[in-house]
């Protein structure tokens, strides 16, 4: 194995979570604001004085009963913050010992003390009321325990209005009823059945009658899926199934054993060779299916765990009362946020050094809950349970099955390979000419260059600027006279206030009828992005999308010959919360439950969830928009130039690498993000991404000579090497940066460029069999944990090791 030398540096980020208007009481106003509702005023007879004596003397004894409460709250939350001092690092990790079972718990009401909820050990609690406004009346009325005692969670993100996360105060006792079994089948690992519903959940529109049902994909590969047997709910259209009749061996042996428990509610998966129990749902915490809230819980065989993208977080995620919000956000890389992109995938390595998979295929919004028992929550708001199983064991085999499912990465051109360069705001051909011809003059190795939105007319997608970019055209000619290439860049969103026949991506999308409805007018849903004035959007599961949007690059292509896309704002992103006026009140918009998004309203920063897909109201589709128009420029581009294509964008969804790479998105300028980058680098290879990079020297935030050196040298190294930076930063392709960046860059590319070869090999064994490119040093040492939290160094295949240097004050790294 080759080492290359190229460190951690504990910084906190300086990005800041935007907060916006925020739902309350379940209302938004037509100008996005919280709407109050009505004070109800208590009447009473005059002529019944004695039931205003009542009431009194019984407001008296309960805000006493209160006071002696908070009492013993109050003592019981400092006997907590004692332990958690004694035990700083355990609790930080997740790992303190769940064997300590707490005093016991009053019952009161429905909470019926022969459920022994104060037999249930801390850590290994779920809870039953994620929602603000948790008391003791809300919490038996849920027939759950409550034990007041809370910890305070310092992770927690002001910008969200939701409790901290912690040892919840009220929690689903065991065997508490859900749904029961009344029929099933079972042969081998495949199994059928029906559950009905026992009692009515907290929240609303629950399943009466639900069925479960597995299928042995393959002897590594085991799906379950728990629906509706009356009804058809929404189910992912992305990633596009396989046919598993061709797919299967027929003797058959497989890796994993499948069971029910027909007298309580869940189920087990276990390993067969070790008879290890991946994953048990059985009788834990409250199982719900309702039509906007589903939720399962499961313990875990190990803490290692990975994945559940994308968030900014270590390789190896914690299991100490842990939250992944899944709903993809125009958020730059930022702690405890839901940001661009969704996986809800997750690796896991099990003591004996096993490991598997499991993908939970679901588009909704969703929060994922870690707990030190080690225990996994999921809950979603719409859709199914489908859930997939991969058996391993090794790290490469998982990613292998798990590819069976999403897809195989695609397989990017050679060129694609080198060293691009960028910036937001060039402004002009000249300038973009003269960055371009001193990064060549430099002598650094150099494939690509790129533009930014500043090339467009007006900021419209498929137009140019005929006044400072007239000649583009003539630029990408020189640029592909000496072999190199040229990306623009397209955003989502169409304008929509141009001049009626001046613009035919609008007008032509009107006429094909592809946009994105209004969920009340029916009209093209109108928000804002970077156009003048209004922005709507092209409906990706609409039949007739992929050839508008293949005529539309038609035409660009036409002008100037561009040789990839690259597409920004996908998520989809809006600069208004829905409308200018926000959203008009509707459930899709104001579900019961709410996942911790970042805003703490579905529609911050996006479209409303009542608007209008093909197959669908946003409220399902959001996290796969970004997949959809992914795939449309991927076969656009290939009928195009009749080459394979190169699209590169920023919100991803399951499957999404079968057609496209991603960058990180806005990272500042700053060594913690610099060296956290690594593991956001590594976790894409867990999704089946492996052409991914992080802007080299940060997008947002002006960076510094040291800071340049360190990241070109490690950027030399990403799957994607991309520089590129804001409108409002100082300049920094390497040339202008100095000597010291110049002659770091051409050392480090160098040696990018005479592994090509071997990366472009990485690659096709992607592409082939579903392999990683960069892949985090347990991949390769398995059986040595002390790899298992190293997001400070990497690999590119099995045999060349990056070694960077992730502080300042460093000059070297172990």
């Amino acid at each position: 194995m080759v080492s290359i030398e190229i460190g951690t540096h504990k910084a906190k980020s300086v990005h800041n979570i935007q907060g916006s208007n925020v739902c309350e009481n379940g209302r938004l106003s037509p100008a996005g604001n919280p709407v109050q509702p009505e004070s109800e005023k208590n009447t009473y007879s005059r002529t019944r004085p004695m039931v205003g004596r009542f009431y009194i003397i019984l407001f008296v004894i309960i805000v006493t009963l209160q006071i002696v409460y908070i009492s013993q709250a109050i003592a019981s939350s400092v006997e907590i913050l004692q332990e958690i001092l004694d035990k700083p690092e355990a609790h930080q990790t997740g790992e303190l010992e769940t064997n300590e079972i707490t005093r016991d718990i009053s019952c009161s009401g429905t909470n019926d003390c022969a459920r022994n909820c104060g037999k249930i050990p801390k850590g290994s609690r779920f809870d039953c009321h994620p929602e603000t406004g948790a008391s003791q009346l809300a919490c038996t009325d849920r027939g759950c325990c409550w034990d007041p005692v809370e910890i305070p969670n310092p992770r927690r993100n002001v910008n969200r209005k939701r409790v901290s996360l912690g040892e919840p105060p009220c929690y689903y006792p065991e065997d508490w009823p859900s749904y029961e079994f009344v029929n099933s089948t079972k042969s081998g690992n495949n199994f059928s059945g029906f559950l009905v519903r026992k009692i009515k959940s907290f929240y609303e529109n629950d399943l009466d009658l639900i069925k479960m049902e597995t299928t042995s994909l393959s002897d590594d590969i085991l799906r379950v899926k728990i629906h509706d047997p009356e009804n058809s709910r929404y189910e992912p259209p992305w990633p596009l199934k396989s046919n598993w009749a061709d797919f299967r061996p027929k003797n058959s042996v497989p890796k994993y054993t499948f069971e029910a428990d027909v007298l309580r509610c869940g189920f087990r998966v276990k390993r067969v060779a070790d008879n290890v129990t991946l994953f048990d749902s059985v009788a834990k915490g409250g199982f719900i299916f309702a039509d906007q809230f589903l939720q399962i819980h499961s313990t875990l065989p190990s803490h290692n765990i990975y994945g559940l993208g994308e968030h900014r977080a270590p390789l190896k995620l914690g299991t100490g009362w842990r939250s992944f919000t899944m709903f993809n956000k125009d958020q730059p890389p930022t702690e405890q946020a839901n940001l661009y992109s969704s996986h809800p995938f997750y690796f896991m390595i099990e003591d004996s050094g096993n490991c598997h998979g499991v993908l939970f295929l679901n588009s909704n919004a969703m929060d994922v809950i870690l707990q030190p028992t080690p225990a996994i929550t999921f809950r979603m708001i719409g859709g199914i349970f489908d859930i997939y199983f991969f058996m391993g064991p090794t790290p490469a085999d998982v990613l292998r099955q798990y590819s069976e499912i999403v897809g195989k990465p695609f397989f990017p051109p050679y060129w694609s390979l080198g060293f691009h360069l960028c910036q937001l705001g060039y402004g002009s051909v000249a300038n973009t000419r003269e960055v371009w011809h001193r990064t060549r003059d430099a002598g650094i190795p150099f494939d690509t260059q790129w533009n930014d939105i500043d090339y467009m007319d007006r900021r419209n997608d498929f137009t140019l600027d005929k006044t400072n970019y007239k000649d583009l055209p003539e630029f990408v000619r020189e640029i592909h006279s000496v072999g190199m290439h040229y990306i623009p860049i397209l955003d989502a969103g169409i304008g929509a206030s141009e001049k009626k026949g001046t613009y035919p991506a609008y007008d032509e999308g009107i006429r094909d009828d592809i946009f994105v409805k209004d969920g009340i007018t029916n009209e093209p849903f109108a928000g804002k992005v970077w156009n003048p004035v209004s922005t709507v959007w092209p409906d990706f599961t609409h039949p007739k999308s992929p050839d508008y949007y293949r005529r539309m690059l038609q035409n660009m292509h036409t002008v100037f010959q561009f040789d990839g896309i690259w597409i920004d704002m996908n998520e989809p992103s809006n600069f208004y919360n829905g409308h200018s006026t926000g959203c008009l009140y509707n459930k899709l918009d104001n579900p019961q439950y709410v996942p911790n998004v970042v805003g703490g309203s579905l529609a911050t920063k996006t479209l409303c969830m009542n608007a209008q897909h093909y197959l669908g109201p946003h409220y399902d589709l959001h996290n796969t928009y970004g997949i959809g128009q992914a795939a449309a420029t991927n076969s656009a581009l290939s009928r195009i130039r009749n080459k394979r294509p190169f699209v590169i964008l920023r919100a991803t969804w399951v499957g999404s690498g079968y057609y496209s790479g991603s960058w990180t998105g806005d990272v500042y300028s700053s060594w913690h993000d610099l060296r956290m980058s690594v593991a956001e680098i590594l976790s894409h290879s867990f999704f089946q991404v492996p052409m991914v990079g992080a802007d080299i020297c940060g997008f947002d935030g002006n960076t510094t000579v040291a800071l340049c050196n360190r990241w070109v040298q490690l950027g030399a190294f990403y799957p994607f090497s991309r520089n590129h930076n804001s409108d409002d930063t100082i300049v920094q392709d390497p040339v202008s940066m100095g000597e010291l960046v110049v002659n770091s860059a051409k050392r480090a590319l160098t040696i990018r460029y005479k592994f090509l070869p071997y990366l472009y090999t990485l690659f096709f064994k992607a592409h082939k069999f579903g392999d990683t490119v960069a892949r985090p040093l347990f991949f390769e040492f398995i059986h040595d944990k002390n790899t298992y939290g190293i997001d400070t160094q990497f690999l590119w295949g099995s045999s060349l090791m990056i070694v960077p240097v992730l502080e300042e004050v460093r000059t070297s790294s172990k």
